[in-house]
């Protein structure tokens, strides 16, 4: 990956930071208020992933998949189109845009150890 030299000094400033996760965090969708925790796990969601084999030799990081589910006017639509144009793969997909077969949402529920 090559890099232009504003590109490496804006990368070099946020590792030098002393709180670059929250930097991080704060610089996703600044215009809307609060939401850390949301707006943490989109990041985590954009820089994450399990890596996957191509039919070609190289590794690809496989996709992430995000539903987030909230109250109308939290800003939610604002934010995931702000991780879709950040993310070079993003696709953005709200429900009220697609059709029902094109929108499935499964939920399932994981029995850990403990239970």
């Amino acid at each position: 990956m090559n890099f232009n030299s504003i590109a490496l000094e804006d990368i070099q400033e946020i590792a030098n930071h002393p709180e670059p996760f929250k930097l991080i965090i704060n610089s996703l969708c600044p215009t809307i208020y609060g939401h850390e925790i949301v707006k943490a796990g989109l990041c985590l969601a954009l820089f994450g992933g399990n890596p996957k084999k191509s039919n070609q030799k190289f590794t690809v990081r496989a996709d992430s998949h995000v539903l987030v589910v909230g109250d109308p006017g939290l800003g939610k639509s604002q934010i995931l189109r702000a991780c879709s144009r950040v993310s070079p793969r993003g696709v953005y997909v709200c429900g009220n845009t697609s059709t029902t077969s094109g929108l499935t949402v499964t939920m399932v529920k994981v029995a850990f150890l403990s239970d």
